[in-house]
């Protein structure tokens, strides 16, 4: 595996179609697809740089776009922030993608849904992004112990998380709806 670094996950506010949600669901896939290496964040209006009373050039125009200073506030760009400083607090360069954990892959059926995890190599970390409602079920054939936490992507706050931990099977279920970080640490007795 070699990291990549996706330098262009979504662009927020291109035709009014790409949100916030878009700009966080490619941004963690990205990084959780390859050892974690990086992202980008853009707008409509931040990669021409555009100013007040400009257009875009050799482009089709949009209807309307927003300054670069108005776009580096959008959701999705402060959202990126919360990615930046949420990733930062674990040993990112050591973290690899883990999809061999995953139970179930609610993406098979539906692209939306697609589950992305990345583990240390022992497993004394896990991180599973859940894009959507509902259980993240993983296999833990070890059968180690984890304490649970939560990340709120959409507003950069942590939740304590409960996890049923049983058979060699680890289910979490988010504690309200939108998408999650799950956050895994083993506990050492």
């Amino acid at each position: 595996a070699r990291p990549i670094i996706n330098l262009e996950p979504n662009y927020e506010e291109i035709g009014n179609r790409i949100t916030a949600e878009d700009v966080r669901n490619a941004s963690y896939w990205s990084l959780f697809a390859t050892p974690v290496a990086g992202i980008t964040y853009g707008a409509n209006g931040i990669w021409p740089w555009i100013r007040e009373g400009e257009k875009i050039l050799n482009h089709r125009q949009p209807k309307s776009v927003s300054t670069w200073r108005r776009s580096i506030d959008f959701p999705g760009s402060l959202q990126v922030g919360y990615l930046s400083e949420f990733i930062q607090r674990f040993p990112w360069k050591e973290l690899r993608p883990a999809p061999e954990l995953l139970l179930e892959q609610p993406g098979d059926d539906q692209f939306d849904h697609f589950v992305s995890v990345v583990a240390l190599p022992d497993r004394s970390l896990i991180l599973a992004y859940i894009p959507q409602d509902g259980d993240v079920k993983l296999f833990n054939k070890d059968r180690m112990e984890y304490q649970a936490e939560w990340f709120n992507p959409r507003t950069n706050e942590y939740t304590p998380g409960t996890l049923n931990n049983q058979k060699g099977i680890m289910v979490a279920s988010p504690t309200d709806n939108g998408d999650w970080v799950l956050v895994l640490r083993r506990r050492y007795s």
